[in-house]
């Protein structure tokens, strides 16, 4: 292959993650919420999240999609390479900006290093899914994408999961009662089914303690969730009636409840319209005539 123009150095890569940083991205658990927020099984500490952040900004030149110019560049020094398919430096640049579209979205370090491959003779067939790969007819734009993009692929994923677990909710693992918890409640239960005459007062009460304390634990479980569907919709919570958690936000909207802004731009939640006079009348009237 002989090169009518000469492809600039190849562009550098991205500085190696440190290991702390692979660290803190294993508080990810690969699961999202109801309101699509990414799940950490732990909170990250304070080193970590400024770590993380750091991380960001020195993969922000690796992420971001420079201009279509500055790519057609590249892949016309690419395309001038290839003897098999002659072309003028005209029809190498109309050509390379047809490329450079193509490859819109992916970052110019990962396009200008796939040009270097292809020139090179570097990429292998099965990188593109072929049998064997030509060293005199230029890539396709299909090819190209689809090695940049495998070289890209990495840097993105991690920029995601970064991303991702700094705005991670912590899921709250189950707290087993304590042994001191399980008496208490036990003894609760003893005296309870000895005031009744139970039979079996010692093996009804384990019994009776360990729904107790896991009837609580679900009720504070579903308050969380509802808790987090009021904000995802940005409410306020309702406050609990005693000691149940108020119903969830998706059963007052199925009942009629909706959701609407004051002049100041805050959400509320707002009771449903009463019926008016006359169709509460014929309510009443339909009722009267249901058979029991």
């Amino acid at each position: 292959m002989t090169t009518a123009m000469t492809l600039s150095p190849p562009a550098s890569s991205p500085p190696a993650a440190p290991e702390a940083v692979a660290r803190a991205l294993t508080a990810l658990t690969g699961e999202r919420d109801r309101a699509g927020v990414p799940i950490a099984k732990r909170a990250l500490t304070e080193p970590e999240k400024a770590l993380l952040k750091l991380r960001l900004n020195d993969l922000r030149p690796f992420v971001d999609p420079a201009s279509i110019d500055r790519k057609a560049q590249e892949i016309t020094a690419m395309l001038m390479g290839f003897g098999g398919q002659s072309l003028t430096a005209e029809q190498a640049r109309l050509t390379a900006a047809q490329y450079a579209r193509t490859c819109a979205d992916l970052p110019l370090w990962a396009v200008s290093r796939a040009c270097h491959r292809f020139a090179a003779g570097q990429v292998k067939p099965e990188e593109i899914d072929e049998e064997r790969i030509s060293l005199t007819f230029r890539p396709t734009t299909a090819q190209l994408y689809q090695v940049a993009a495998a070289i890209a692929k990495p840097v993105l994923e991690e920029r995601f999961r970064i991303s991702a677990v700094l705005r991670a909710t912590v899921l709250l693992p189950r707290r087993e009662p304590t042994e001191e918890e399980k008496a208490a409640v036990a003894e609760k239960i003893r005296d309870l089914t000895a005031r009744l005459g139970a039979g079996n007062a010692e093996r009804d009460a384990e019994r009776t303690g360990r729904l107790m304390v896991a009837a609580r634990e679900s009720r504070q479980q579903n308050a969380r969730l509802i808790e987090r569907e009021y904000r995802a919709a940005g409410l306020e919570p309702p406050p609990w009636v005693g000691d149940m958690p108020p119903a969830s936000l998706s059963l007052m909207l199925s009942v009629g409840y909706r959701i609407e802004e004051d002049a100041r731009g805050k959400k509320m939640l707002v009771r449903p319209a009463p019926p008016p006079p006359a169709e509460r009348r014929k309510r009443a009237e339909l009722d009267d005539e249901i058979p029991f």
